[in-house]
């Protein structure tokens, strides 16, 4: 990798895009990055900003959408998903550490493609060198700019929110050539499915949808967030979309027993949000519901279907995910830089005595 010297670097500055401004320049970014994404953010109550590293000579070489979530006393978590995007990231990533201090940011993450080009720089920007000293000069004390700059070190993400892989199923293949990748239980669960007679249909009835979640969380343990955050995915992402799996009951009622929400954005279609009964786990839905959404993505001209996320935290959804087949890709490690500590840990502490 090139690797420009401190005066290239100092020639970048830092610079809030106009929504115009950024979709001009963010039409193959990806999704979390996309003005969309920002909207979707907006509506569900954070704040967004959208930072562009300016040079001289080439315009815009790299850029971030920003979303804040505020916290208690003030105080705001930043977060760049699945970015910054462009090959100057650790300098931006830099600049805007420098504009989170000023507004009581405890904590900023990133992740993407950007690990490469942080790994290497180690910290967000190159330290200056230290002045020399003439003859009979005292050594002084480190600055406070560097204190600052040692303290900005990068950690690894305390947090599970963007994976590390994903799982990737290539649609350009026929039908027949995607289910014959699969794993054999895959397919068999899929058949399964079919057999019992589920129906899988594309749906906005939210509120089914969200009665499965509340089932899976009650099941699996963890929290959901408010009804009225599906919906507002579902109006805000475009290429959003439901797809509802029902059991044919006596005198041929449906019952709704798996859900699905996805997106497509760029020609790939991504599985973000799932639930399903567990009363009917032996119907195999969400085998079928998967399939049927890979089925509608490549209708709608989708080059591949994303799973979005495997991994160990994810050990029951991994299992799940990988009878499926495709290839596990690379989505870069979450990173994190702590820059109020003290704040950070407070803060976390009372949340786990509170519960």
């Amino acid at each position: 990798m090139h690797r420009r010297n401190i005066a290239s670097i100092k020639t970048m500055t830092l610079v809030k895009l106009t929504e115009n401004e950024y979709g001009k320049i963010s039409e193959n970014a990806p999704l979390w990055q996309s003005l969309s994404w920002k909207a979707y953010q907006e509506s569900i109550g954070r704040k967004t900003r959208i930072y562009g590293l300016k040079t001289s000579n080439l315009g815009i070489s790299t850029y971030a959408l920003v979303t804040i979530d505020k916290t208690t006393f003030g105080l705001s978590v930043w977060d760049i998903p699945r970015g910054p995007v462009g090959p100057d990231s650790s300098e931006l990533i830099s600049q805007i550490v420098d504009e989170a201090k000023k507004e009581k940011c405890m904590a900023l993450y990133f992740s993407g493609e950007t690990e490469a080009l942080i790994d290497q720089a180690n910290c967000c920007s190159p330290r200056p060198s230290p002045p020399r000293r003439t003859s009979g000069e005292v050594a002084s004390r480190r600055s406070p700019t560097a204190n600052a700059r040692r303290k900005q070190k990068i950690k690894k993400s305390d947090r599970h929110e963007q994976p590390e892989e994903t799982l990737v199923i290539d649609l350009k293949k026929s039908e027949e050539e995607i289910l014959s990748q699969m794993k054999q239980k895959g397919r068999y669960n899929i058949r399964v499915a079919e057999k019992n007679n589920i129906q899988v249909d594309k749906s906005s009835d939210v509120d089914s949808f969200y009665d499965l979640l509340s089932k899976t969380s009650g099941r699996d343990g963890f929290k959901i967030k408010p009804k009225s955050h599906y919906e507002k995915f579902l109006g805000c992402v475009p290429g959003s979309f439901l797809l509802v799996a029902k059991r044919i009951a006596d005198r041929g009622s449906r019952i709704a027993i798996a859900g699905l929400i996805g997106a497509i954005h760029n020609a790939t279609g991504y599985y973000y949000y799932g639930a399903s009964d567990y009363e009917h786990r032996n119907l195999m839905a969400p085998y079928l519901l998967q399939w049927e959404a890979m089925k509608y993505c490549k209708a709608q001209d989708c080059n591949k279907y994303d799973l979005l996320g495997i991994g160990s935290h994810w050990a029951g959804v991994t299992e799940f995910k990988m009878k499926f087949g495709g290839e596990v890709q690379s989505c870069g490690k979450e990173r994190m830089i702590v820059i109020r500590p003290v704040s950070k840990w407070i803060l976390e502490t009372k949340r786990k005595i509170l519960g």
